[in-house]
């Protein structure tokens, strides 16, 4: 593998491989080919997670420093200038395999990077994305999740409140009783003739008060 080169004959970026022929304990030469990177990078742009379109990837030579594919194709095969990258290679040449930095771009705004060594070819893959679009689906679910709590707080209280009336509603009737017999009005009351005999609280209060 003689690693990432732009190609004599078509101009396009291209990872070159080659292997020795041997007759026997005699070399004979070599037997090469090279895989042209669009394919690469289709397949990195095929992996954006819905709702996180603009994650960049690169992938990089740990060892020169080099880009090996960008989404910008200018930088492809140029020294690396990005800071956070070069903090990325230093943190692995640390003896990092994975790690994530969080960093300020040029534009002000902050970012989210992890990146993976490849250490068996001396490579690194960086993926990173403004760190406000990475977190927007979170955001977005604590708002649905305080809006569902804020629902079930208001669908509960009113629930609560039509329980306690339909509970009390006897017990005011019962009430409504023992103040005509303040006023010494005695006489039968239908409002709790029903509850008379019932074995709650207020059942035992209507027979109490209906014996009076």
């Amino acid at each position: 593998n003689t690693g990432i080169l732009k190609s004599p004959a078509s101009g396009q970026i291209i990872i070159s491989m080659y292997v020795p022929i041997f007759d026997g304990d005699t070399p004979l030469g070599f037997v090469g080919g090279a895989i042209q990177t669009d394919g690469l990078s289709q397949q990195l742009d095929s992996v954006s997670t819905h709702g996180i379109e603009n994650t960049i990837y690169s992938l990089v030579n740990v060892k020169t420093k080099q880009y090996i594919f960008d989404d910008n194709p200018e930088l492809i095969l140029t020294e690396i200038q990005d800071t956070a990258i070069l903090d990325v290679i230093s943190m692995i040449d640390g003896g990092n395999e994975t790690g994530q930095i969080t960093y300020n771009g040029e534009d002000g705004t902050e970012y989210f990077s992890v990146f993976k060594s490849l250490s068996v070819r001396g490579w690194a893959l960086v993926i990173r994305n403004d760190k406000d679009e990475l977190y927007k689906p979170v955001y977005r679910s604590r708002l649905i999740l305080g809006i569902v709590c804020g629902l079930a707080f208001i669908l509960i209280t009113v629930m609560s409140w039509a329980m306690i009336t339909v509970n009390l509603k006897p017990l005011k009737k019962v009430i409504r009783k023992i103040e005509k017999i303040e006023t010494l009005d005695l006489s039968e009351d239908d409002m709790i003739k029903r509850y008379i005999g019932y074995r709650s609280e207020v059942g035992k209060l209507a027979t109490a008060v209906n014996s009076l």
